[in-house]
């Protein structure tokens, strides 16, 4: 079983964060971040949510470990683990060069419906609920690919994975 050991913070100086954003904006029109034929293998092409301001943590895979393994070893509600479409957007739009280059892949959480936000995940079946947004960045191509949150595939800890997911806010901000 896969612990925080298994997963590596990828330190910055900055701070990595997405402005609020109004939920409009389409997978399909997503084209001038990815390429276009991977834009149109996309199940759904619907407007999405608005989001907060909102601050973003990530992690490299350093062990072997699955999908479903990686975001269940994060802390958090699995609701608050999720990015919403517009948010994976924006991310590899303002930030490439923290999506794994060459061998590895940059991995999303998000709702298969984020219009439910009080949505409850089933916590021993999440991929009844929950998907993958599946990154790969090579050059200044990237492509985007939706998986299922699988438990049977394992991801090898030596290809630089990555793992996006919201930061988590502190209770006392101000400590």
């Amino acid at each position: 079983m896969l612990t925080m050991d298994g997963l590596r913070l990828i330190p910055d100086g900055r701070r990595l964060e997405i402005r609020k954003l109004n939920g409009w904006k389409l997978k399909q029109k997503a084209k001038r971040v990815f390429r276009t034929d991977s834009v149109c293998h996309w199940k759904k092409n619907f407007s999405g949510i608005a989001t907060p301001r909102t601050f973003f943590n990530v992690f490299e895979l350093k062990s072997n470990a699955t999908l479903l393994e990686v975001f269940s070893t994060m802390p958090g509600e699995w609701r608050k683990k999720c990015c919403s479409v517009n948010q994976v957007i924006e991310f590899c739009a303002t930030y490439p060069e923290f999506l794994s280059q060459e061998w590895g892949q940059t991995f999303f959480l998000a709702k298969k419906n984020e219009r439910h936000r009080k949505q409850v995940i089933d916590t021993e079946n999440p991929e009844k609920n929950l998907y993958v947004f599946c990154v790969t960045a090579s050059g200044k191509a990237i492509i985007l690919e939706e998986r299922i949150l699988d438990k049977t595939y394992t991801l090898y800890g030596i290809t630089g994975h990555r793992f996006v997911v919201p930061k988590r806010r502190r209770l006392n901000p101000g400590v």
